[in-house]
């Protein structure tokens, strides 16, 4: 009877000790992989702040480079009227070709009535590349003795003193109604061959 109460206790004891030791074990094993995964953790932060900084002082580099300073404009399909005054203008757009202003400059070139549309593109290392759409000219407007020379969309590009006979006339039309005119010259272009001269009376409509 003593004999077994002896072995009794004595596998109690040998599972007491073998859970004891798994549990310190797996504590040990707990606190080496929190270890680990704080040392990858820290070179993962010092490696991403390494590149960090390379990163930020190859940009400084890069946007003080002289040699990436805008020295050149081409013009592609230029304004005919206020060229020279465009080109004064441009040369205030100077510094790094990487960090130019593109919206800036754009905003700027479309203020010109010549101009419909604007497209820019970077030259390395220090060319800029503008080539315009420009307005036609397709009507003339004679008002005050001054032809006012206008497009397919109503907007008047510049005036001149002469008259110019490529282009349909519009006379004999008080400034008031020019608006009231726009819509229809789309199609009085489809028919210019045909057309002497565009006039428009009130209430009795378009005269050609």
């Amino acid at each position: 009877m003593r004999g077994a109460v002896s072995t009794t206790g004595l596998r109690g004891e040998t599972e007491f000790l073998r859970r004891y030791n798994n549990r310190c074990i797996k504590k040990q094993k707990k606190i080496r992989t929190i270890r680990v995964k704080g040392f990858h953790l820290f070179m993962s932060f010092l490696v991403m702040g390494a590149a960090g900084f390379l990163a930020y002082q190859i940009g400084v580099f890069v946007l003080t480079w002289e040699k990436l300073n805008v020295k050149n404009y081409v013009l592609i399909n230029k304004p005919t009227f206020r060229s020279e005054e465009l080109k004064k203008e441009l040369k205030q757009f100077r510094g790094n070709i990487l960090a130019m202003d593109f919206d800036r400059i754009r905003a700027r070139m479309l203020a010109y009535k010549e101009v419909k549309d604007v497209f820019l593109s970077r030259k390395l290392p220090s060319t800029v590349e503008i080539r315009f759409i420009l307005r036609k000219p397709v009507f003339q407007v004679a008002i005050d003795g001054q032809y006012n020379i206008m497009d397919i969309d109503g907007v008047i590009l510049h005036t001149v003193a002469q008259t110019d006979n490529r282009l349909i006339p519009i006379k004999d039309i008080k400034a008031e109604y020019l608006d009231d005119l726009v819509p229809y010259l789309p199609e009085l272009h489809k028919i210019r061959e045909s057309i002497e001269f565009v006039s428009l009376k009130k209430p009795y409509g378009i005269l050609i």
